[in-house]
């Protein structure tokens, strides 16, 4: 893609010869040189080239959205976008942007490069995708409402009006779709050489083969809507046959992208399908039983299954006709001409009432306000501006032109007078209001010919809407009126033939128009009886096409739960009929037993008496006013020649067009006048940056507004009484000046806002640095208390067996007293005082026992505690929704599938949102849209919750690409972080609770961007069952609790509760393994062989340990603490073994008085100062199970299965305890020989 090279004559305003031979003459150079835009003013003139050319795409709009002043460059169309989106911000004043030209000038081309520079200049930063969506409602629009005509071959058939809103900041925040004038009469029947709408085409080119039985369709040529007659096939190629299937397979992604579900999309086009069924229905006369008949009712089966009605209402509404006289029910049977009328009107009343749903719901996509008020919309009236487009059906003329064409061509009457309102009389009247020196500049104008058409009570509408009210005017009898009401007006021709033929003069030239069905298309012929039928559909969206009352808004939430049953894939059962009956029959049979019994019932109103015209002429009365109220910028289209070549430039054919819609006398008021008006005060609010100091208060005065100009450099403008003219070059220059002071005010705030970051930044840095240091302390508590913890818990179990092993010794003295005492007794000696008992504090040994091997009870204690506080302010605490959910997962325990390997729980706040179980080895929960889960994929943005709050969703919208979950081959469970967006591991401060890696605690539970990290650790999951196992305990609830895992989307709070999106991970593998006999069997067998290993082993490991750690110490720089070294008991060295037995025999506790070997050990062990030299010291090559009994009630946990404790590699503090265990029982079963020979001695 090229930027188009700037060259002579771009705006042919400047030019020194101005006439209409001059500028034919430029714009004829121009167009051999490919270039087809052309600046008159500051009036875009497009001349269609009838191909693509390569100037448009993503490089060259940036180009035109980032110039600092447009007309450095060649003219373009996004160079109106941009100037539009620029006076927005700038000025704060809506835009309209007008495509106009005649059909087949490149209008609805034009109108989607406009769209798409608009949505490319107001992208945000943050991720979004309106910019995209109202980029993908193009395709969509123009599959439902444009179609082929003669000189186009996608003719717009429709107005549409789309509204594009900001904020202040210049975001795209929503848009809103406007459908005016849908030509719906196109539905059943259009001219030689012309094609229906484009989505019938595509769905023969695009549907399956299976989608096309689906709907009971067949060839194209099958259908009265598709066939082009004369035995010419509708694709002409098969090149031709395959861009409507690429075009269908576009709709639907665009669909899809737009928010429609697939459920919905099948409900359109099976619409479509039962249409053209509904309109192959063909009547006869029956003159056997004197009626009309159906001659082919397979149609109107397929048609009735495909609308979800049942076939005999069908036929019958479709017959007769019912009305209500006075409280009386009158049935009649139709006549040939009328039951066609009917189905006619029927196809045309289901089309265009779809097509307004659809932009309906285009609209609710868009979030604009036709789906919730302003009170509570995201738009608010006070920060929205709005860019508007327009695009309609330009001036058409045809061999015969009918009802359609005078719509049309009165619509474009209105726009060129608006357009001339604007332009010339406007602008004249404010140049006299303000004492201005008025051009002299005559244009023409064309009031005569509007009032000929909008007149009241004489006009074209008018008349037509009072013959349609008498049941016996006919086309001719109208043609008749209008010959005596305008036979002086100059714009009316009357002919001179017997048939309803008429010509008017337009702006455009001269059309003929020939009356023929004008007072039929007009009228509403869809009576009561057809909405009845429609509104009993089973299909919820028929029945809301056809509701119009007034609470049809609350009730469409009930009707978009009810389910619309797909039709069957084979053939439709045709009902039961006897020899020689058909529906038709048999309906008209029924219709005649009503006719002759008269059943009074109660009076219902009839169809509403509003004709096409009266919806025509209010549709344009507010697109007009819509306009009225923002200031326009215009886009002329012309058709270079009408066999649309490439290359040939018609020039007759482009002077006609030209001089029609005003172009000549826009560029000579361009060039004389002054097309920006400002007020004062605006002019001086915008501009006053350019002479005066920012925050001076500036007085609203002309003198002031000629500072600014000067101090601009800026001639040749004009200041009024209460604006300032200027010439549209004068705006860009004062904006230039505008850019440059902003420029160097960015400069200015962004060396501020460097130093404020870059002293926030070193205070950030300083409070890491002291943060580090505290972790560092804490980590070297913890390791000094597990030391401390092991040393505590062999001293108590030796000082419990010695006394214990005293309680025994004092016993057998007692018993031995009493005996000495009886025998002095019996001697009559008096008893010794020295043998009296004294009573010991004797400590409960069996009260502790439980808290050193209980887990399970310290663990129940745990959670107690928490719940006896009930839960916080915020909401529900993560162990309750914990408990609450693995609840509801063991209630449903054997119905899950056994391939699930775990389930997802998603949570807004303390809500539970939505439940997934996962089968595929990865899945991604991400933000995108899409389908809310596909085995593989879980789009968070489609997830519903009425109870969602702004910040719920304001962060849900951040989500982005998400976090991908995989399982590894032993059931662990690794994350990846996608988006940018932080994701949070719930619990990473309390990993006591869970069953974490290293790796998410040294990154503070935070995930990092694309580094997978467990977040599941399946070996230390067993760790948990051998700790469980080895005390004895059958409560499983903590190994059910520490398999679940939380992660926190984007943002994280304290409490589960207060989190607005989180999510919580069950491992279901984990649950299985609990109850699993392997798993079990594999954890007790590691646990027989730490118990069961021989002396000699722990010796040859206990020496290999000491090896690797002599070599660690050589090859790594190690951080170990040598700041407090520990000395021996009160700073002396231990005593001998024979100090040992001397404290043993004077009854005093060996550990008050001396260390023991493993204490002695202990002090050769360094404190690791991070987490990382942490998990190198604890390496256990071979042990996969673990963990140490606690000695406080109020202990959370086990610090060390969970934080020290690392499977598959080197140390471990295990390994420290089984060396001291084996020690205790050395040295006690040293103890108790030594005190069994004193006792032998002393007795």
């Amino acid at each position: 893609m090229a930027v188009p090279e700037k060259v002579y004559g771009d705006d042919l305003a400047v030019l020194s010869d101005l006439t209409e031979d001059s500028l034919l003459k430029e714009l004829n150079l121009r167009y051999e040189r490919n270039i087809i835009y052309t600046y008159l003013g500051d009036v875009l003139v497009a001349v269609n080239p009838n191909k693509m050319i390569p100037i448009y795409g993503k490089e060259v709009g940036f180009i035109y959205s980032e110039a600092k002043l447009l007309q450095d460059l060649a003219p373009h169309i996004y160079a109106i976008a941009s100037k539009a989106y620029r006076t927005l911000i700038w000025g704060r004043v809506n835009q309209a942007i007008l495509v106009s030209g005649e059909s087949g000038a490149g209008k609805t081309e034009s109108t989607k490069m406009t769209l798409a520079q608009i949505a490319r200049m107001s992208k945000s930063d943050e991720p979004t995708k309106v910019a995209e969506q109202i980029v993908e409602i193009n395709p969509l629009l123009e599959a439902f409402g444009n179609a082929k005509t003669t000189i186009n071959d996608n003719s717009s058939r429709f107005g549409k009006l789309i509204e594009v809103m900001f904020n202040k900041q210049g975001k795209l925040i929503g848009a809103k779709v406007t459908e005016h004038m849908l030509e719906k009469s196109r539905v059943i029947h259009c001219g030689n050489g012309e094609r229906s709408f484009h989505i019938f085409y595509y769905m023969f080119a695009g549907l399956s083969e299976n989608e096309v039985n689906r709907y009971y369709l067949s060839r194209p040529e099958h259908y009265r809507i598709t066939d082009p007659g004369h035995a010419t096939p509708v694709f002409m190629s098969k090149a031709d046959y395959e861009q409507h299937g690429s075009r269908f397979a576009e709709l639907k992604e665009g669909m899809n992208n737009t928010g429609f579900s697939p459920q919905t999309v099948d409900m359109i086009f099976a619409m479509m399908a039962g249409i053209l069924h509904l309109s192959n229905i063909d009547f006869a006369p029956d003159p056997e039983i004197q009626q009309i008949i159906i001659v082919n009712e397979e149609e109107v089966d397929y048609s009735s299954r495909l609308l979800s009605l049942q076939a005999e209402d069908l036929v019958t509404v479709l017959l007769a006709t019912k009305s209500f006289v006075r409280g009386e029910r009158i049935m009649k049977m139709k006549s040939m001409h009328e039951a066609c009328d009917g189905r006619d009107a029927l196809c045309k009343a289901l089309y265009s009432r779809l097509f307004s749903w659809i932009v309906k719901r285009v609209n609710e996509v868009l979030h604009t306000e036709d789906t919730v008020s302003w009170k509570y919309s995201i738009l608010r009236p006070t920060d929205a501006g709005v860019i508007s487009i327009l695009d309609m059906a330009g001036f058409e003329n045809f061999q015969v032109n009918s009802f359609e064409q005078l719509c049309i061509n009165s619509a474009n009457e209105q726009l060129q007078s608006f357009f001339n309102t604007y332009i010339f009389s406007w602008e004249l009247q404010e140049y006299q209001t303000e004492g201005i020196k008025q051009p002299k500049i005559k244009f023409t104008n064309n009031k005569q010919i509007l009032g000929l058409f909008f007149d009241r009570p004489v006009g074209i509408f008018a008349i037509l809407e009072d013959d349609c009210r008498l049941q016996t005017s006919t086309d001719l009898s109208f043609v008749e009126n209008m010959n005596r009401e305008f036979v002086k007006n100059v714009a009316y021709q009357k002919s001179k033939s017997r048939d309803p033929v008429f010509t008017i003069v337009h702006y455009a030239g001269q059309v003929t128009y020939n009356a023929t069905g004008f007072i039929e298309k007009n009228r509403e012929t869809l009576n009561i009886n057809f909405i009845s039928l429609m509104q009993n559909s089973h299909n919820w969206l028929i029945n809301d096409l056809f509701d119009d009352r007034q609470d049809r808004e609350t009730r469409d939430i009930d009707k978009r739960n009810s389910a619309w049953t797909v039709p069957e894939w084979n053939q439709p059962n045709m009902p039961s009929l006897g020899p020689g009956e058909t529906l038709s029959k048999r309906a008209g049979k029924k219709i005649k037993q009503r006719m002759n019994r008269d059943r009074p019932l109660p009076a219902i109103p009839s169809a509403s008496g509003t004709t096409t015209s009266v919806h025509f002429r209010n549709s344009l009365s507010s697109l007009v006013e819509n306009l009225k109220s923002s200031e326009p910028q215009f886009v002329r289209c012309i058709k270079a020649n009408a066999e649309k070549q490439y290359g040939f430039f018609d020039a007759k054919l482009v002077q006609n067009q030209l001089r029609n819609s005003g172009v000549f006398e826009t560029t000579k008021i361009r060039r004389l006048g002054f097309p920006t008006r400002l007020h004062m005060q605006d002019f001086i609010n915008r501009y006053k940056a350019i002479a005066f100091p920012i925050t001076e208060s500036v007085e609203i005065t002309a003198a002031n507004c000629d500072r600014i100009l000067r101090r601009a450099q800026i001639h040749g403008c004009e200041i009024g009484k209460s604006k300032v003219f200027l010439k549209y070059w004068q705006v860009d220059h004062l904006n230039m000046c505008m850019d440059k002071f902003l420029s160097d005010l960015r400069l200015v705030q962004t060396r501020i806002q460097m130093y404020l970051a870059r002293k926030q930044f070193l205070e950030m840095m300083q409070y890491t640095t002291y943060c580090k240091d505290e972790v560092f302390i804490l980590g070297n508590m913890v390791t000094k208390s597990a030391e401390l913890f092991h040393v505590m818990v062999s001293t108590d179990d030796l000082d419990k067996n010695k006394y214990r092993k005293m309680l025994e010794e004092e016993e057998e003295e007692n018993r031995r007293r009493n005996q000495r005492q009886s025998q002095h007794r019996r001697r009559g000696l008096p008893t010794r005082s020295e043998y009296s008992s004294y009573d010991y504090d004797r400590p409960d040994y069996d009260m502790m026992e439980g808290s050193y091997y209980n887990y399970n009870n310290r663990q129940s204690e745990y959670y107690r505690e928490r719940s006896r506080y009930g839960p916080p302010s915020g909401g529900r605490p993560l162990y309750q929704i914990v408990e609450e959910s693995l609840v509801h997962l063991y209630h449903k325990w054997d119905s899950i599938d056994p391939d699930a390997w775990c389930k997802i729980i998603y949570l807004e706040k303390d809500k539970v949102v939505q439940k997934f179980y996962i089968l595929e080895r990865e899945v991604t929960i991400d933000g995108k849209v899409g389908s809310e889960f596909d085995g593989e994929r879980i789009s968070l943005s489609c997830v519903r919750n009425v109870d969602r709050d702004d910040e719920t969703a304001n962060i849900l919208s951040y989500v982005g690409q998400g976090v991908k979950l995989r399982k590894d081959m032993d059931g662990s469970i690794t994350a990846v972080r996608l988006g940018k967006n932080p994701m949070i591991v719930k619990g990473y401060d309390n990993p006591s609770e869970h069953c974490f890696s290293l790796e998410v605690l040294n990154n503070e539970g935070r995930l990092p961007h694309h580094v997978p990290v467990k977040i599941f650790d399946m070996e230390e999951f067993k760790c948990q069952m051998g700790i469980q196992m080895k005390s004895n305990n059958s409560d499983q609830r903590v190994l059910r609790h520490q398999s679940v895992t939380g992660i926190s989307l984007v943002k994280d709070e304290p409490e589960a509760g207060d989190t607005p999106c989180w999510m919580l991970i069950i491992n279901l593998c984990a649950l299985r393994a609990i109850d699993d006999p392997t798993v079990i069997t594999h954890v007790e067998q590691k646990l027989a062989e730490l118990a069961n290993r021989t002396e000699e082993e722990k010796e040859i490991e206990m020496e290999k340990q000491e090896k690797n750690r002599e070599l660690a110490a050589r090859n790594k720089e190690r951080k170990w603490s040598k700041l407090n070294p520990r000395q021996g008991v009160q700073g002396t060295e231990a005593p001998l073994r024979k100090t040992k037995l001397d404290l043993l025999k004077k009854g005093k506790t060996v550990g008050e008085n001396l260390s023991y070997s493993w204490d002695i050990e202990a002090q050769k062990s360094k404190l690791v100062r991070n987490i990382e030299d942490l998990q190198e010291h604890f390496e256990e090559p071979e042990s996969h199970i673990g963990g140490y009994r606690n000695s406080r009630q109020d202990f959370d946990g086990s610090v060390i299965s969970s934080m020290l404790y690392t499977p598959g590699t080197g140390n471990s503090v295990r390994k420290d305890w089984a060396k001291i265990k084996v020690a205790i029982k050395q040295e006690r079963r040293m103890d108790e020989e030594t005190l069994q020979e004193i006792t032998e001695e002393d007795e």
